[in-house]
């Protein structure tokens, strides 16, 4: 509770949102792109 309440009252909302979004978006893209790799392989589709 008390790490909310400091990021509460002390963080820029802004900025952490921007660094959240982009690492959370790496990182769907990469899961992303794993699973169609890994589809295409076991479907023999793979080159």
């Amino acid at each position: 509770m008390r790490f909310r309440t400091f990021l509460k009252y002390n963080a820029d909302e802004e900025k952490l949102d921007r660094q959240f979004k982009s690492v959370l978006l790496e990182k769907v893209m990469a899961i992303e792109n794993s699973m169609y790799y890994t589809i295409r392989k076991r479907r023999g589709i793979w080159r």
